[in-house]
């Protein structure tokens, strides 16, 4: 195990862990553990189509969807279209083993969140609602992110956010010593 220097209680969780008697190699908690991180859904590289425009310009069959959504929340459609790749793969039944649903690969409670504010959005299965929550949601990090963040390291920062939260970015942020505007920087202790 890689543990930071500093951190002997862990070093002692850890250690306790692997010699009770109770640990078994290939018990239910370490085949769940195992399923969930290394048996992953996802495709290799290898086996993902590329994120490109076709010969008549079209990215995705979601693109009119997306286009609409991101005039309305000001969002350049095609970064919205590289995060549902990213996410998802353009697949509108995705699910995360950590239970995120759809293209835009949102928890079902940070959809009601947003749900709160656009009671329209009926269904997050839904590709239409899933895009427009996911782009709204975008929106509303980015807004959040207004200050110290400048420039393009504002849209690191919201994404960041969409993907580990963003209490946890912000906790982050705030923790370092002297805070650090550089997504790289904070990135590194996520």
């Amino acid at each position: 195990w890689a543990i930071r220097k500093n951190s002997p209680k862990l070093k002692s969780a850890i250690d306790d862990f692997f010699t009770a008697g109770d640990y078994e190699p290939k018990g239910e908690q370490y085949k769940a553990m195992y399923e969930r991180y290394f048996e992953t859904k996802a495709k290799p590289p290898t086996e993902q189509p590329a994120l490109h425009a076709a010969i008549d310009g079209q990215i995705s069959k979601f693109d009119d969807i997306i286009k609409k959504y991101g005039e309305q929340y000001q969002v350049d459609w095609l970064i919205i279209a590289a995060q549902i790749h990213k996410e998802s793969n353009f697949n509108p039944d995705a699910k995360s083993p950590g239970g995120a649903i759809g293209l835009m690969q949102i928890m079902p409670a940070t959809y009601r969140e947003i749900q709160q504010e656009n009671p329209h959005l009926k269904d997050i299965t839904s590709p239409r609602w899933n895009i427009a929550a996911g782009i709204y949601y975008d929106r509303l990090l980015y807004k959040r992110w207004v200050s110290p963040p400048p420039g393009e390291e504002r849209l690191y920062f919201a994404f960041g956010s969409y993907n580990a939260g963003y209490t946890r970015i912000k906790n982050t942020f705030q923790q370092l010593d002297p805070p650090e505007a550089a997504w790289a920087h904070v990135e590194q202790h996520v």
